[in-house]
C-alpha cells in the first residue's frame, strides 16, 4: 500500500498540478491495507476548499480524481467505494453547479474516455447512479450514459448481433457462442488492437484453449464493412473475422468506448466479462 500512494504522489508531482490534494492521514491503528485505502477514499476530499477557484480548475478536478480513483481498486469492497463515490459526488454538488460539472467531467474523462488508464465502466456506473441520486445538473446526460454502460453487464444476456465473416458465412453471436466466446471488438486501423491481437495469438492458455476447441474467438469491426474489407485479413487463424454492417452502431447494441475491446461471453449467451483487460480475460478462461 505505501507503494503505491508514493506513486501517486510521484505521478501527480510530475504533472505539476498547483491545487493537488495531500493524501489524509491514515490512523496508526489501521494495519489492513484494504481498510487504509476505504480510509483514504472516505477522507480525500477533506481538504479540498471548493471555494478555491484553483482547486477547482477542470484540470486540478481531473488530477485529484484520478489520484483519489488510484487508491479504489484496493479497497476493501463495493460497499466502500460507493460510500467514496457518494462523498465525493454529494460534496461537489453541495459546492455549486459548476462544481459539480466538473466533478462528473473528471470522473468521465478517468473512467470512460478512450486512453484512460482508470478506464472501468463498472465503476463509471457507481458514480452516475450517485450523481443522479444527488440530483446533478445535466441528468438527461447522465441517465444516457448510464443507460450505454448498463448493457451487457456481467450475468446478462448478450445483445445479438447479426454478422458477415471473411468467407461470406453470415451468422449472429448468440449462434456462434456455443462455447465460451471471446468477443474482439477492433478498428482495422487501430495499432492497439493489432498489437493486443498478436498477443493474443501467443498467448499459450488461448492458444490450447482454442487448437482444443474449448473456446472460440470473435473478432469484429463495427460498421459499414468499407474500412473492414480494405484492409483485408490479418488477424490470427483460427479467429473468425467478421463485420456487423453497422447495426451494433445504429442499435447502440454495446458501449465501446475504445478499441479494442474484450469481453466474454459463456456458452448460455451471458456475459461473464465486459470490458476487461487482457490478464482478467485470460485468467478467467484458464479457470474454465
Amino acid at each position: 500500500m505505501k507503494r503505491i500512494l508514493t506513486a501517486i504522489i510521484a505521478t501527480a508531482a510530475m504533472l505539476g498540478i498547483a491545487k493537488e490534494l495531500a493524501l489524509p492521514a491514515v490512523p496508526s491503528d489501521l494495519r489492513i491495507p484494504a481498510l487504509r485505502a476505504d480510509y483514504i477514499g472516505a477522507h480525500f476530499w477533506d481538504a479540498m476548499d471548493w471555494t478555491d477557484s484553483m482547486a477547482t480548475d477542470p484540470a486540478a478536478v481531473t488530477q485529484n480524481v484520478a489520484n483519489c480513483l488510484s487508491v479504489f481498486p484496493h479497497m476493501s469492497g463495493d460497499s466502500a467505494r460507493v460510500a467514496a463515490a457518494d462523498t465525493f459526488v454529494v460534496r461537489a454538488l453541495r459546492a455549486g453547479e459548476n462544481s459539480a460539472l466538473a466533478a462528473s467531467q473528471a470522473i468521465e474523462d478517468c473512467l470512460f474516455a478512450s486512453g484512460s488508464e482508470l478506464r472501468d465502466e463498472m465503476l463509471y456506473t457507481v458514480f452516475l447512479e450517485r450523481m443522479l441520486a444527488a440530483g446533478y445538473p445535466d441528468s438527461a446526460r447522465a441517465s444516457y450514459m448510464l443507460e450505454m454502460t448498463r448493457k451487457n453487464m456481467p450475468g446478462s444476456q448478450a445483445a445479438d448481433f447479426a454478422f458477415t465473416d471473411r468467407d461470406g458465412e453470415k451468422s449472429t453471436l448468440l449462434r456462434f457462442a456455443n462455447r465460451p466466446t471471446v468477443l474482439f471488438f477492433y478498428d482495422p486501423g487501430c495499432h492497439n488492437c493489432h498489437d493486443l491481437a498478436m498477443a493474443m495469438a501467443d498467448d499459450p492458455i488461448l492458444k490450447a484453449k482454442l487448437i482444443a476447441g474449448r473456446i472460440r474467438i470473435l473478432a469484429v469491426s463495427p460498421g459499414d464493412g468499407e474500412e473492414w474489407r480494405d484492409h483485408g485479413a490479418w488477424l490470427p487463424s483460427g479467429w473468425t473475422d467478421a463485420t456487423d454492417g453497422g447495426t451494433i452502431d445504429d442499435g447502440e447494441l454495446y458501449s465501446i468506448g475504445t478499441y479494442p475491446s474484450l469481453y466474454l461471453i459463456g456458452s448460455d449467451g451471458k456475459v461473464i466479462l465486459k470490458d476487461c483487460s487482457p490478464a482478467d480475460l485470460i485468467n478467467t478462461i484458464n479457470n474454465l
